[in-house]
């Protein structure tokens, strides 16, 4: 008797957890605003400069302006 009663409540707790998940919902990134961001409109979405357009830049400058820019 204990074995079913415990059965039932194990039971229960599940059903109650499948019936709570919450839905998730996908949001693309690139609507988002980036901190940080330069110059608008570069090829890749997270580059702060279009480094492709404007050139001149040492290692070390070409490393931060190629960083996440969010």
């Amino acid at each position: 008797m204990k074995r079913i009663f415990c059965s039932l409540i194990l039971w229960g707790v599940v059903a109650l957890m499948s019936v709570a998940a919450p839905k998730l919902k996908f949001y693309d990134a690139q609507q988002f605003t980036l901190v940080g961001k330069l110059m608008p409109g570069t090829f890749n979405p997270y580059h702060r400069i279009d480094t492709v357009k404007y050139k001149g830049f040492d290692k070390k400058e070409l490393l931060q302006v190629r960083e996440s820019a969010g």
